[in-house]
């Protein structure tokens, strides 16, 4: 009779030969021992396959051509036997009670089908340098979904989620890049409870292979994130206002950018997109300045013969 483990921790992998033994390591120093390890290597070509044989029958190895985070993480829930699964990237660390502390609180409060930590933010060689929560203003607990649309306040490795629910929701989105943790977290939140452990349980090492440093693409994506939001039609007016006051301002961002880049057509197409979504004289200045006047007379008299016809009305 097979055994089936309490949780699934799911640790993805691509060319982690520097960090993987360290984040294996961590889970295996849990205080709480029923669990399995599955890794997914997503197409690593350094050493990191031969470091995780190694390990030989204390973890799940699976291998896949590579196809990006999100892919390598939903073969791990595929795979995945517990009722409960945690994810830890390649380069973070779980301290020794991260597993016991969120499935205490799953068992205190069963209505929650998340729950994340606090975190350490750690150098590059995991020395802790202060508390993640602490410079995120909207964290909390419970039906956080406004507030979870106004910032992205917890990452994979602090999160331990109800296995149903993943497969409820789909699992992670293959099309969106960098980005695809929180699309997660947004659809759960929809409609679970979340649980927040207030103490930090992870260290989150940050570094300059991090994927988050590639910030133009990571932002072209969180744009696509925030519209998939807008297709639900049972958002109330405050929560679209959010979604399309953020989407303005990362296309106002991103038209920096391309202008940084010397690429003025993109930069014009971001700006022109960031007017639609939220008009702003600030972004309309920078348009002119763009040498588009022309373009920007005709989105100030769409807007104007907006308001002038919702008088009439």
């Amino acid at each position: 009779m097979e055994i089936t483990p309490i949780i699934s921790v799911v640790i993805t992998a691509y060319n982690g030969e520097k960090f993987i033994k360290e984040a294996v390591d961590s889970v295996l120093n849990q205080t709480f021992n029923d669990y399995e390890i599955i890794v997914v290597d997503d197409g690593s070509s350094d050493k990191t396959q031969s470091i995780l044989k190694e390990y030989k029958n204390k973890i799940r190895y699976f291998y896949q051509n590579n196809a990006g985070t999100a892919s390598a993480r939903n073969c791990g829930i595929r795979e995945a036997k517990g009722e409960y699964i945690a994810f830890l990237d390649q380069d973070d660390i779980y301290l020794p009670n991260k597993i016991e502390k969120c499935l205490d609180y799953f068992r205190l409060h069963k209505e929650c089908g998340l729950v994340y930590s606090d975190m350490f933010v750690a150098d590059q060689d995991g020395k802790a340098i202060y508390n993640w929560l602490t410079t995120k203003k909207y964290f909390s607990e419970g039906y956080i979904y406004e507030n979870l649309l106004r910032e992205c306040f917890f990452c994979p490795s602090a999160a331990v989620i109800r296995r149903d629910i993943l497969v409820a929701v789909g699992g992670f989105d293959k099309e969106i890049r960098g980005t695809e943790d929180y699309d997660l977290w947004l659809r759960i939140a929809r409609h679970h409870k979340i649980g927040l452990v207030k103490e930090p349980l992870v260290k989150w090492r940050s570094h300059d292979s991090n994927t988050s440093r590639n910030m133009l693409l990571m932002n072209e994506n969180l744009i696509e994130v925030y519209k998939k939001q807008l297709l639900y039609k049972d958002l109330n007016k405050r929560c679209v206002r959010i979604i399309k006051g953020n989407v303005a301002s990362i296309y106002y961002y991103v038209a920096g950018q391309y202008m940084l880049l010397k690429d003025t057509d993109k930069a014009v197409f971001n700006l022109k997109e960031s007017l639609e979504y939220s008009f702003n004289i600030k972004t309309l200045l920078y348009l002119i300045d763009a040498k588009c006047f022309n373009l920007a007379l005709f989105l100030v008299m769409k807007r104007l013969r907006g308001k002038l016809w919702t008088i009439m009305m």
